[in-house]
């Protein structure tokens, strides 16, 4: 790569880190800024900038390129996924998060243990579960030991 090329390219990733930092300092809060949050930092958002603002901010992302070692420009695919996600999220919504909810009532008398193996190997949030209520059922034990 010869000397005038390397210079070009310093200059360009040079900018491109000033460029960066100017944009994370344009977007640090201070903590008086989100302080009880919820509808209050939403107003205060729109207030700082319109959605025509943001609108571009998201558009030029979902154009973002990356600058390799070789001075090859190629498509920053993860910046513009982000981007996209971002754009649907607002114009569409985000999906519905979809949860596995565990109701089994136990009876410790009536329980055969090839039974809730059975249970338990069809579910990863029941074990997940029951692993959570083993290690606060260890802390509260280990308390006890240490009160008596």
């Amino acid at each position: 790569m010869s000397n005038a090329l390397k210079a070009a390219r310093e200059r360009q990733l040079a900018k491109t880190k000033k460029q960066r930092q100017e944009e994370r300092d344009a977007l640090q809060l201070e903590i008086d800024d989100v302080r009880g949050a919820g509808p209050s930092i939403v107003e205060a958002m729109a207030n700082e900038c319109s959605s025509e603002e943001v609108a571009k901010v998201i558009g030029r992302a979902m154009r973002a390129t990356t600058t390799l070692k070789d001075g090859t420009v190629k498509q920053d695919h993860r910046t513009q996924l982000d981007a996209a996600k971002l754009s649907l999220a607002y114009s569409v919504g985000t999906p519905v998060q979809r949860q596995e909810q565990v109701n089994l009532n136990l009876d410790m008398n009536d329980l055969n243990p090839a039974e809730l193996i059975d249970k338990l190997s069809e579910s990863p949030a029941m074990r997940g579960k029951l692993r959570e209520m083993l290690a606060e059922a260890d802390n509260q034990a280990d308390k006890k030991a240490i009160d008596v």
